[in-house]
């Protein structure tokens, strides 16, 4: 029986990158991973993974006394800053900082933002080598581009329904997973290609469902063909003549 683990514990997500390594260097020996993570996944176990590999890594960290001391100044100016000029203020600064538990120190990036919300003070750790605040803003904001794949996440969870997990046997419910996996991908697939209009390049699952797929029609099945025959007025024949030529492509892959 599997120990009890304490939803306050960290990601233990070394062991799936380690795969993840391995498949990618069967193709080029030289491959290495730059790991892009929140606070609730970087720990010092992934930072020791990444060194000891070879890969980069840049996770968010928790404020601590230290942190928010040495950051204070940075906040402040921010916020004069915005107070003289009314725009939106985005500072950074960068030093070298070692926890107790991390085996080395590392370059910790502080980013302030002020605006007409309010003060927003955050902290990033990286091993890439970080010196100038110019280059502690360009690491920060290619940290951050890591919420493009949550928000797949994201979609996966509440636009299509993925935690819809109410049988009662583990397999049936690794089924229905796996059919809100396979459904996520499929959408992923669809718009992905320049061929889609952009207003669903960019479309959550939900204007998906509505526009495209939860649509009347009339279904006639003969001997050769499957006739979908839909209203003249329908709004939105060209979106879906697009998704269906996308398709068709996807079908054909290999």
């Amino acid at each position: 029986m599997a120990a009890a683990r304490e939803g306050r514990r960290g990601a233990c997500v070394e062991d799936d990158l380690e795969r993840v390594a391995a498949a990618l260097r069967t193709s080029n020996p030289q491959t290495r991973l730059h790991v892009r993570a929140d606070a609730g996944v970087g720990n010092p176990a992934l930072y020791a993974w990444c060194d000891a590999g070879g890969h980069a890594f840049s996770c968010g960290i928790g404020p601590n006394s230290k942190l928010n001391g040495w950051a204070e100044p940075l906040r402040r100016r921010a916020e004069e800053q915005y107070a003289r000029s009314g725009t939106k203020q985005r500072l950074f600064a960068v030093r070298r900082y070692r926890a107790r538990s991390w085996s080395r120190d590392y370059g910790v990036i502080a980013k302030a933002e002020c605006g007409a919300e309010g003060t927003n003070l955050r902290f990033m750790v990286t091993n890439v080598k970080v010196r100038t605040k110019a280059a502690a803003e360009e690491a920060y904001d290619a940290y951050v581009k890591r919420g493009e794949s949550e928000q797949r996440n994201d979609e996966l969870k509440n636009g299509l329904a993925g935690d819809r997990l109410s049988c009662h046997r583990f397999t049936a419910n690794f089924l229905r997973l796996l059919m809100h996996t396979l459904a996520a991908n499929l959408l992923s697939a669809l718009r992905d290609d320049a061929r889609v209009p952009q207003e669903l390049r960019t479309a959550r699952p939900q204007t998906w469902r509505t526009k495209i797929v939860k649509v009347a029609a009339r279904v006639t099945q003969t001997t050769r063909r499957v006739w979908i025959e839909l209203s003249s007025g329908w709004p939105h024949w060209e979106l879906l003549r697009a998704v269906a030529r996308r398709a068709t492509v996807c079908a054909r892959a290999p």
